[in-house]
């Protein structure tokens, strides 16, 4: 009879513990989305577009004008979805991307015309500094 409550109790942990299994989100290298490759524009420095994209996973030692960004997630253990891009660079200057994200095109912005904003004049007894030195009797009341 012991036995059996054992063997029935460990029975019914290993599944209540094999229903409420929680699996992580695993995500690796450098987050790029369609948003952040969209700010990337060619003829941009190194350094304006590590600002924007963040240092490349991996540079080439044999090639140090091209930097790769390579993302991976595995979101509560689905499917694992890549994403790669590829930058290279001629004289510190961004020329080529490749890879499964392409820069959309810019959309072109109507120059603003000028405003006039009229600010009406506020009437003001006093300053605040008047107030205060009045409070303290420094200033005739008068003046």
């Amino acid at each position: 009879m012991e036995k059996d409550r054992i063997v029935f109790t460990m029975i019914a942990s290993f599944f209540l513990l094999s229903c409420g299994i929680y699996k992580v989100d695993v995500q690796q290298g450098n987050l790029i989305n369609q948003d952040l490759i969209n700010q990337v524009r060619p003829r941009m420095t190194k350094r304006q577009v590590q600002y924007v994209l963040g240092t490349p996973l991996t540079v080439d030692p044999f090639h140090k004008d091209r930097w790769d960004y390579l993302f991976t997630n595995q979101p509560g253990g689905e499917d694992i979805t890549r994403q790669q891009v590829s930058l290279i660079f001629k004289n510190n200057k961004l020329s080529i991307i490749e890879g499964d994200l392409k820069p959309g095109t810019l959309t072109v912005l109507e120059p603003k015309k000028d405003v006039d904003i009229i600010v009406p004049k506020r009437k003001i007894e006093k300053t605040i500094l008047e107030k205060i030195t009045s409070l303290f009797g420094l200033l005739d009341d008068e003046a």
